[in-house]
């Protein structure tokens, strides 16, 4: 099992999408575009290398985000977001905004890294093979 150095969570929107790596309170907020993961990946390149990035399903707005960071290598995880709003709602918490809602997404996939590894498949893409 590959040991992850860190932990970025990711809440998609239509629009945008709120990004927060594991133990800091600071979120950021980008176009859900192809401009705006550039800017997330050229923000975040040195915590991305050794981090796993978990995002929710969120009807298929999540598929570019994954397109593109698995192509550029990087660890994602899609999770259920049935169970990431069951496992933020544990801790009492019942976030209204995505700026919140996303801050306890790095930590469910720290706690949560076993079952999140020994679930995933192969969907092909003509560009590349995404397993999450």
């Amino acid at each position: 099992m590959t040991l992850y150095q860190n932990f970025i969570g990711i809440d998609i929107g239509k629009f945008t999408f709120v990004t927060n790596v594991h133990g800091q309170k600071l979120t950021n907020t980008f176009d859900n575009t192809m401009q705006g993961l550039k800017a997330f990946i050229r923000k975040h390149k040195q915590d991305l290398s050794d981090s796993l990035t978990v995002l929710e399903t969120t009807g298929g707005y999540e598929f570019l985000a994954l397109k593109i960071l698995l192509a550029k290598g990087y660890a994602v995880h899609r999770a259920n977001t049935r169970k990431v709003k069951n496992f933020i709602r544990s801790f009492g918490n019942d976030f209204k905004t995505d700026a919140l809602d996303t801050r306890p997404w790095p930590s469910m996939a720290k706690n949560a890294l076993i079952s999140l590894t020994s679930t995933s498949f192969l969907l092909k893409n003509k560009n590349c093979s995404m397993t999450w």
